[in-house]
């Protein structure tokens, strides 16, 4: 009777969930992107807008920013200065939950210390290699900056009356900049996806 009370609670009983610690998601140029790195990448907000984003969209901001960060460091970066990565730390604690920790923030995307300073490091590296290399060639001039206002004059309407390009022409320099600085950064971007060797893992 026993046996067969046995065999009837085995036969019953659910089945063991298997539960995948960590597995290789992506190989770029060789450097492996794993399970864990978009897990981190996530929970800890080290990409913007990851809350947003499918698994796919993060596995891609992944792929580009080894891309990116290894193109940079080709260049021989200079170090961040250490209060630039010091504030850059404290503004990542000030986003984390109410009452959540670093240590435990860390800890729980199992993360090291040294790992998280070394992503911020390489965040100011990179911002000042975009900064350097397509902010000052993406300054319009004053033609094309007339230009892109009066194709746009409507957004820099008020009370619908068209305002002088004088007046807004500050303005219509920084919005143009910066559709200009946006897609120069997306050229080369997709230039360095089309050189790379990826190999996305299913």
């Amino acid at each position: 009777m026993l046996a067969f009370l046995l065999f009837v609670q085995l036969q019953t009983a659910p089945p063991v969930q298997s539960h995948v610690l960590d597995r290789m998601v992506a190989v770029v140029n060789g450097d492996v992107v794993t399970l864990s790195d978009l897990r981190a990448a996530r929970s800890l907000k080290l990409i913007s807008g990851a809350d947003a984003m499918t698994d796919e969209q993060l596995l891609d901001a992944l792929i580009e920013r080894r891309l990116t960060v290894a193109e940079v460091a080709k260049y021989t970066p200079a170090e961040p200065p250490a209060a630039d990565v010091d504030a850059r730390r404290k503004n990542w604690e000030a986003a984390l939950p109410r009452g959540t920790t670093a240590a435990a923030a860390l800890a729980s995307a199992g993360m090291r210390d040294a790992a998280l300073t070394a992503w911020f490091r390489d965040d100011l590296r990179l911002a000042a290699y975009l900064d350097q290399r397509f902010t000052a060639a993406a300054q319009p001039t004053r033609q094309q900056a007339m230009a892109y206002f009066q194709e746009h004059a409507a957004d820099f309407a008020v009370n619908g009356a068209t305002p002088e390009f004088a007046s807004v022409e500050p303005e219509v320099r920084r919005r143009v900049a910066a559709e200009r600085r946006a897609t120069r950064i997306a050229d080369w971007i997709s230039a360095l996806k089309q050189r790379a060797e990826i190999r996305r893992i299913k």
